[in-house]
């Protein structure tokens, strides 16, 4: 998805995201959940290169949401992006 978007960042990391889960359907969306975690990769892109994922069609409606996500033993922010 992001090579696509002509994104190639550096660095991802195994991240986990507490009291969240995730939906999948045609594409994959994080939804609040007490006692949950999700386990994914966490990267750093700039705004505008947010901007360029998420502005592509085939994620419409997806919104950014502040959350923390526990990387290497640390609590750092985050934005991901739900629907």
């Amino acid at each position: 998805m992001l090579k696509q978007a002509g994104l190639e960042p550096d660095g991802f990391r195994v991240a986990q995201l507490h009291a969240w889960d995730i939906h999948i359907g045609p594409l994959a969306t994080l939804m609040p959940k007490a006692n949950a975690v999700v386990y994914g990769t966490a990267v750093e892109c700039t705004h505008a290169e947010l901007d360029r994922l998420y502005s592509q069609d085939w994620v419409g409606g997806y919104l950014p949401e502040a959350v923390v996500v526990e990387v290497d033993r640390a609590f750092l922010p985050a934005l991901t992006y739900v629907k």
